[in-house]
């Protein structure tokens, strides 16, 4: 997981200052030899001490 900035997110609890982090894996399903990819980004605001938002993209 890499910190890749700090952002403001809105969210339905409120307005809050986070880190943006993201994750990379890749994996292969071996029922069908098919690689796939999924990226996954999260915004962790410590005045929460959480993850406020997520975004995931599988392909």
């Amino acid at each position: 997981m890499t910190v890749v900035g700090c952002e403001k997110v809105r969210v339905r609890a409120g307005e809050f200052d986070a880190f943006k982090l993201k994750w990379q894996s890749t994996w292969l399903d071996k029922t069908n030899n098919n690689p796939g990819t999924t990226e996954s980004t999260y915004w962790y605001a410590p005045a929460a001490r959480n993850v406020v938002l997520f975004d995931r993209l599988v392909t």
